[in-house]
């Protein structure tokens, strides 16, 4: 049975001489994505150049418009390779490759629609491509894939079809996650393209074949078979163009969302490969930020690296300046690598991340602004203990409450989430607590839960530790993601054991939030100073509470479509709540208007 969790579900074990270390379970599951309505937002706003543009010599091409250009065959169970428009239809389905041409026909492998547990099928093409004047040979395709219990691989013949050299296209994914070969390790591109040096096998061959194989047989677990699925377009054999760099992988900064409060500013980077035949000289990056209108707020540039060989990757590149945001709202930062030579190929040398400020959350994963950073769900069986973060304070406040993603957790048992002040860069003593919470029937096939603390928090400048205590003994499925993870911030005790970095176990950030509104910074009167309400949890489930009302106040909310979904007056109340869980995900606008003026919030519903 499938389960929402279904990835890498870790039980801790507590060991007599050495302490307590993860261990992995042998269940694993595929998860429906944690839905992301700023993701949606963002590729409305800004969108990466798909379309590739070749100064190079194409050999051959094909965009699955003609069907009858490609076999499919079954190696083990069903061949389920279709070339059609439609897109994927499993219960776990991912959406439609984005691809330039994905209106005239495109290749799927649907593993999730079939889920026969014993899947390899191949796509290969009809006919040949005379390379036999190319010097140099690539593979360049879009595809759009999501990893589970598979591999995918390209097949290259120089003899018709007689015999084949093996290349793996996906070889870095993890479970769950989706292609990363042009971005960020495990986010989500659709279209991702994808460019494979074929030189060694095709270059001057004039009898040249190309195969895909979706590879899933029982072998490879007992999950194997019933994966997602593997798309494909807009395929091409090319030369490999002397010069050719292309963003390899990013930094969006050490938080996902951080309150207006705590602002700080943002560490963004950027690696970049070279993927030319030809040394590249002064190789830089341009950092550009977008706020949501969007408009440029922000532009600067690497310092210049002098040389990059062939098939290398630079070390990390960092903007001239900083940039800290100085307003709520989602931004959006784009990563355009150059090089003194034109590129001979421009489809990999911008792309995109985000990240967002709000009045009150604290957040380190990226699941808040893009699901395919997920992970899956962590606990410990058999024992009780702690799973946590820490958070910077910058400007004397209070914690108000904690949002977490459990997703799979056992109804009855009970969990609080405490807050702890950090020695030495590890947790020291608990300052506060949400007290036990009762794990409901609502809370067990996967949800986001917030939690207000028993009195708010006083917290000062410095790092503050939050964590989830597993009072019973399952597995809590605490949910973590794996973009962006900071060393020596994470984590977790056994039993009452010492701390220990969850970094030395694996590379993960939970779904553990807190909230800490702008309305509770220290010394600041919330009497006729709208700047001061804060309007929170974000994302929520539905609930929204806003603080730091004063006099008479209407709150009225509209959706994206500018229909009003909520209204209401309030009458000498400092918080409010409202319950909009019954209206579509998306992002929500927050307008409060009192004596002291008008002001707008924005809230994420999501993950109902």
């Amino acid at each position: 049975m499938k389960k929402f969790y279904f990835l890498i579900a870790l039980a801790v074990a507590a060991l007599s001489s050495q302490g307590a270390q993860f261990t992995q379970k042998d269940a694993t599951h595929k998860v429906h994505s944690v839905s992301s309505p700023v993701k949606a937002a963002h590729s409305n706003a800004v969108k990466r150049n798909h379309v590739t543009n070749h100064s190079t010599t194409v050999f051959w091409s094909d965009d699955f418009s003609n069907p009858a250009n490609w076999v499919t065959t079954a190696v083990l169970g069903t061949d389920n390779w279709v070339i059609g428009t439609a897109g994927p239809a499993g219960t776990y389905a991912i959406s439609p490759i984005a691809s330039s041409t994905a209106a005239n026909g495109f290749a799927l492998f649907d593993s999730d629609l079939l889920c026969s547990f014993n899947q390899t099928a191949n796509l290969t093409m009809a006919g040949t491509a005379d390379l036999s004047s190319a010097t140099s040979a690539r593979v360049v395709f879009s595809q759009y894939y999501r990893h589970f219990y598979d591999s995918t691989y390209m097949f290259v013949s120089n003899n018709g079809g007689a015999t084949w050299t093996q290349f793996n296209v996906n070889p870095n994914t993890a479970n769950n996650n989706f292609n990363s070969n042009n971005a960020a390790a495990g986010s989500e591109t659709n279209p991702d393209i994808v460019s494979i040096d074929i030189s060694s096998v095709a270059a001057g061959s004039a009898n040249v074949k190309i195969r895909f194989q979706f590879y899933s047989p029982s072998t490879l677990g007992t999950a194997a078979g019933c994966g997602y699925s593997w798309m494909i377009d807009d395929v091409s054999i090319e030369d490999v163009p002397a010069n050719d760099i292309g963003i390899a992988q990013v930094t969006e900064g050490e938080y996902s969302c951080t309150p207006l409060l705590q602002i700080q500013p943002v560490n963004i980077s950027a690696r970049v490969k070279n993927y030319g035949a030809q040394v590249a000289n002064n190789v830089q990056v341009e950092f550009n930020i977008f706020d949501g209108t969007p408009a440029l707020v922000y532009s600067s540039q690497s310092a210049a690296l002098s040389t990059l060989n062939s098939g290398d990757t630079s070390a990390y590149q960092y903007p001239a300046t900083s940039f800290t945001p100085n307003d709520t709202g989602v931004y959006y930062i784009q990563y355009i690598c150059s090089m003194t030579a034109a590129d001979g190929n421009t489809s990999n040398d911008t792309t995109y991340g985000l990240f967002y400020v709000d009045t009150a959350t604290y957040a380190r994963d990226y699941t808040y602004l893009n699901s395919s950073s997920y992970l899956g769900s962590f606990g410990f069986n058999g024992n009780t203990g702690y799973l946590g973060q820490s958070f910077q304070v910058l400007q004397s406040s209070q914690f108000t409450s904690a949002q977490m993603y459990l997703g799979n957790a056992t109804f009855g048992d009970h969990i609080a989430v405490d807050v702890f002040d950090v020695v030495g860069g590890a947790p020291n003593a608990v300052v506060g607590t949400t007290g036990s919470y009762t794990i409901g029937a609502t809370d067990t096939g996967g949800a986001f839960i917030t939690l207000p603390f028993l009195s708010p928090i006083n917290v000062t400048p410095g790092n503050y530790f939050v964590a989830l205590n597993q009072i019973d003994t399952n597995n809590v499925s605490l949910g973590a993601a794996s973009k962006n993870v900071t060393p020596g911030t994470g984590f977790y005790q056994v039993n009452g054991g010492s701390w220990t970095d969850v970094g030395t176990v694996a590379p993960l950030c939970f779904i553990l939030r807190v909230n800490n509104p702008f309305s509770t910074a220290t010394g600041i009167s919330n009497v006729q100073d709208n700047s001061r309400i804060s309007v929170y949890p974000n994302p929520s489930t539905g609930p929204v509470f806003v603080s730091g009302l004063s006099g008479k106040t209407t709150v009225t909310v509209t959706n994206i479509n500018g229909q009003v979904v909520f209204s209401n007056t309030y009458t000498n109340s400092s918080n409010v709540k409202f319950d909009l869980s019954n209206q579509a995900n998306g992002i929500y606008s927050v307008r409060i208007e009192n004596a002291a003026g008008v002001i707008t919030r924005s809230v994420l519903i999501s993950n109902k």
